[in-house]
């Protein structure tokens, strides 16, 4: 059996069975009932492989990256075999299996339903529609954040340039069945591929249309033709701020017409010129300074096991500090920095749900993110299944605020909720705590963030990403540091086996250094190198990290730091005469961290 079962997972064999029809599928399947289907999938993958080699890269816009050779009928197969499978781990990977080309094959021929169907679980979801999908999109999502499995699990085997021409036919209004329809399989790296190849559009079309020239776009076709405002000069849009007036400084972003011009910013008394590295450090700077701000609060100051997550205060605040913020956000994502966000994770879908017209499901698990005792005060209410509902509630239409009562409907507050009515109270304080409560700094923060992400009427790249992408995307990683896969992933730059010993002993001392710190000071480390305290949505790779041997005399106690270079992601090391001088002088630079980079 196992002799079988190696002849029919050799590539040889699968060129010849991915084209053999569904019968002779049907007599393998039954003929080897324990045909092991991973080892099927990586002789596929191998196979794909071996063909990718053979052909020069793919490119679009700008982006070039080693494209996914399809298999003929693999699509056809890859549905026939799900048809087959009842085990779910084998089903997730059959199904990520596939390639772009492959995901349409499949469609084509009517294969994209058994493929939900794979994903959903065998017929959880079974609607071909494709405003279905978005349901599953959440339910999927949702079932691996609950730890059903891990979200990676449900992506396509991808190549990021034909994520790009997927998404431009798809956002343009193709009609043609795209993997853009089922954004759970899309990716990270596909994912910030898109927004990346969207940033890089606008920015371009902004650049033009600044110079007074026309740019078709399908991002800003119908807008007038810019005049450079205030702060901008001809294709750069330049801010000066000033560090400790950072928030006051960086107003004057609510008055530009057009937030995708290149922006460059400087802070005042320093020499630093931003190719990158500033604009990264003035984003989290700003937004740890507003997150500071009278727009928001601790929620630790009710529920002591929210301490350290922050939402909208409600009180009187400048409706320009949260759209500021909003704009920070955009910017954020439109250069693909990370910031360190202190705000609730229900932040995330709340701009997801204005990016969809109000249309995205909001729910008791998004209430609970923000008041965990009330969501499960409501859960129970909901599962109740004694007798007296009223008498055991006792609950009102209404929700008890610092300035009193608020009625939910009119004369809430002499309504009792019912049995019969609990649903309806339940999705009423939902939509109550989380959108109407924040109200106008929400609205605020939401414009602002659209200024930026510019919704389309129709489809955009807010439509492919749930709350928790958005939130890696924005953030980045919130994870301990793994300092042996940030030390495979840097480039070593003026080190080699001729080296001294000393130079190379003072590379390994400093990862051995940057392994023994706190965790704090791991992620401050970080920063300084690379402007942000934490690893990039698509992991340690996309840093880009480099350490850089810096040529020189031994140094001692009383010589220089190494220093940094944040828009490279490059700390430029000395050679000490100690791990322990080292470990000062790392220290040292530490505590000194914010703005001692070059840029």
């Amino acid at each position: 059996m196992q002799l079988i079962n190696r002849v029919l997972c050799s590539p040889a064999s699968l060129a010849v069975l991915w084209q053999s029809g569904p019968d002779v599928l049907d007599n393998i399947m039954e003929g080897v009932p324990d045909v092991p289907i991973d080892e099927m999938i990586s002789s596929v993958m191998s196979a794909k492989k071996q063909a990718q080699e053979k052909r020069p890269p793919h490119t679009l816009a700008g982006f070039a990256t080693p494209a996914l050779v399809p298999l003929a009928h693999w699509g056809a197969a890859a549905v026939h075999i799900a048809s087959k499978l009842s085990d779910a781990a084998q089903l997730h990977r059959l199904a990520a299996a596939l390639s772009f080309d492959e995901w349409r094959m499949a469609a084509q021929i009517g294969g994209v339903t058994a493929l939900r169907a794979a994903l959903a679980f065998k017929g959880a979801i079974t609607s071909t529609d494709v405003a279905a999908n978005k349901a599953l999109f959440d339910a999927v999502a949702g079932y691996a954040a609950s730890g059903g499995v891990p979200l990676h699990t449900l992506y396509v085997e991808d190549d990021a340039t034909r994520a790009v021409a997927e998404y431009a036919a798809w956002v343009h209004g193709s009609t043609r069945v795209s993997i853009c329809d089922y954004p759970f399989s899309l990716s990270m790296n596909a994912k910030a591929s898109i927004l990346a190849w969207e940033g890089y559009t606008a920015q371009r079309y902004a650049e033009r249309a600044a110079w007074g020239t026309r740019c078709p776009s399908k991002i800003r076709a119908e807008e007038d033709m810019r005049v450079p405002g205030a702060g901008s000069s001809g294709g750069t849009l330049c801010i000066d701020v000033r560090r400790e007036h950072v928030v006051a400084d960086s107003m004057v972003l609510l008055s530009e017409k057009d937030l995708h011009i290149p922006l460059l910013v400087r802070f005042a008394g320093e020499d630093a010129q931003d190719i990158g590295g500033v604009r990264k450090e003035w984003l989290s700077i700003l937004c740890e300074a507003l997150e500071q701000s009278a727009l928001f609060v601790d929620l630790g100051v009710t529920e002591p096991q929210m301490n350290g997550h922050l939402w909208f205060s409600g009180r009187d605040v400048d409706d320009g500090t949260a759209e500021l913020f909003g704009i920070a956000l955009g910017l954020a994502l439109f250069y693909q920095v990370q910031v360190p966000l202190r705000v609730s994770p229900v932040l995330y879908k709340l701009l997801l749900w204005h990016a969809h017209g109000g249309t995205a499901p909001l729910g008791i698990d998004d209430l609970s993110l923000l008041k965990p005792a009330l969501g499960k005060g409501v859960r129970h209410m909901l599962s109740y299944q004694g007798d007296s509902f009223e008498d055991t509630f006792q609950v009102t239409w209404s929700v008890s605020t610092p300035d009193g009562q608020v009625s939910l409907v009119p004369g809430g507050s002499e309504r009792l909720v019912t049995a019969a009515t609990c649903t309806a109270y339940a999705a009423r304080l939902v939509h109550y705590e989380l959108i109407d409560a924040p109200g106008a700094a929400l609205n605020a923060l939401y414009r602002g963030f659209a200024r930026v992400v510019v919704p389309s009427s129709g489809r955009s790249q807010m439509d492919l990403l749930s709350a928790d992408e958005l939130a890696m995307l924005l953030c980045g990683r919130e994870e301990r540091l793994d300092i042996n896969a940030l030390r495979d992933a840097a480039v070593h730059v003026g080190f080699s086996a001729r080296s001294p010993p000393r130079v190379l002993a003072n590379v390994d001392d400093f990862w051995h250094i940057w392994a023994s710190l706190e965790r704090d000071d791991q992620h401050l480390l970080l920063a300084y190198i690379t402007g942000s305290p934490r690893i990039p949505a698509l992991g340690p790779r996309a840093l880009g990290l480099r350490i850089h041997h810096v040529d020189g005399p031994i140094l001692g106690q009383m010589d220089a730091l190494p220093t940094s270079s944040t828009c490279t992601s490059t700390l430029f090391l000395p050679t000490y005469a100690s791990r322990e001088i080292l470990e000062a002088k790392i220290r040292l630079a530490l505590v000194h961290s914010r703005g001692f980079g070059l840029a």
